[in-house]
């Protein structure tokens, strides 16, 4: 498989139902100069069994076995077998619109850019496309990326890996990888660390990427402290600021912030059992990085549109309650004291 434009690194957990379905729309693009390669990350089902058996028919796939230890893991295994030019990942329960390559191949021949992104639309279990996410124009080799980058994070393309090419030099000169112990959004990670060496990007109105949502069937429904995520969280913001985006940016990426840390929030009302800090003090935090950084009311939009009317309805009485949170902890711990 020398001399390949492109390879896919496709993780494999517990996807026997769905991964033909992914490698067919894979296998059907136009083309020769791509190759597969399949991880398979320790699947307890009979995904394996597919996996080899499209590797038996089709020269372009390559199947590897190993351990669980998740996608970050897996895909850095299958970057270190890769020999494409071009990198790209696909969830092994997700699929391709044709002619993606195509395009690809397209925008690398007139100007080669280090970074191609393509819209995706997000498809429910029973096929019904839900959300279109792409960016309206057709952006080619811009030079300055950083109101690219800007149009990514307000259309939500910044952050998905199987929405982009990636140019393989770039990821081993930079010793670029998934991080893969305790972390979450290792993919989110990868793709701003490898912003930061991105100079030509351009990217594609067309949607190809299909990324199916299948409820509690999908994969990753692991709970995390809420500590990790918050970290994770704190660390992604802090990523974004260093890549030098418009100022008009800020209020954006300090509300999707605040918003990860309700998401934490609400995970740990609705799940007591997740370990980490107590609510009292999650709240307590989301509070204090508000009053620090401000845009509350850019935070207030991205909420939903129940909880946005009744926050900004009751944001006097949350914001006393956030300065007297010690004495209604006493309240709720030992009753009604004055």
């Amino acid at each position: 498989m020398g001399n390949m434009l492109f390879s896919i690194i496709i993780p494999v957990y517990n996807v026997e139902r769905y991964i033909s379905e992914c490698l067919d729309s894979i296998i059907n693009q136009d083309g020769e100069d791509f190759e597969i390669i399949l991880v398979n990350d320790g699947s307890t089902d009979n995904s394996l069994e597919v996996c080899t058996q499209y590797q038996t028919k089709y020269n372009c796939i390559k199947v590897v076995d190993v351990n669980n230890g998740g996608a970050g893991y897996a895909r850095n295994i299958g970057l270190n077998l890769s020999s494409g030019k071009y990198i790209l990942f696909v969830d092994s329960d997700d699929y391709w619109n044709p002619n993606l390559l195509s395009m690809l191949r397209k925008n690398i021949c007139d100007n080669p850019p280090q970074l191609i992104v393509f819209g995706y639309q997000t498809v429910v279990k029973k096929g019904l496309m839900v959300k279109h996410q792409t960016i309206a124009a057709d952006y080619q080799t811009i030079a300055d990326c950083n109101q690219f980058y800007y149009e990514m994070i307000k259309t939500e393309m910044i952050f998905p890996v199987w929405n982009k090419c990636f140019e393989k030099s770039i990821i081993s000169d930079n010793n670029i990888f998934f991080k893969e112990s305790d972390c979450l959004y290792e993919d989110y990670l990868f793709v701003l660390e490898y912003l930061k060496f991105v100079s030509i990007c351009c990217s594609i109105s067309n949607i190809f990427y299909n990324y199916v949502q299948r409820g509690d069937e999908h994969l990753g429904g692991k709970a995390h402290p809420v500590e990790l995520r918050m970290q994770n969280a704190q660390n992604i913001l802090d990523k974004l600021i260093t890549l030098g985006l418009p100022v008009e940016s800020y209020g954006l990426l300090y509300a999707n912030y605040y918003k990860e840390i309700v998401r934490a929030i609400n995970d740990k009302v609705s799940s007591p059992s997740i370990s980490g800090e107590p609510l009292y003090h999650l709240v307590k935090f989301l509070f204090c990085e508000i009053r620090s950084y401000g845009y509350f009311d850019i935070f207030l939009s991205l909420l939903p549109k129940r909880l946005r009317y009744i926050l900004s309805i009751k944001s006097p009485i949350i914001y006393f309650c956030y300065l007297n949170l010690v004495k209604i902890k006493k309240m709720l711990v030992y009753g009604n004291t004055k």
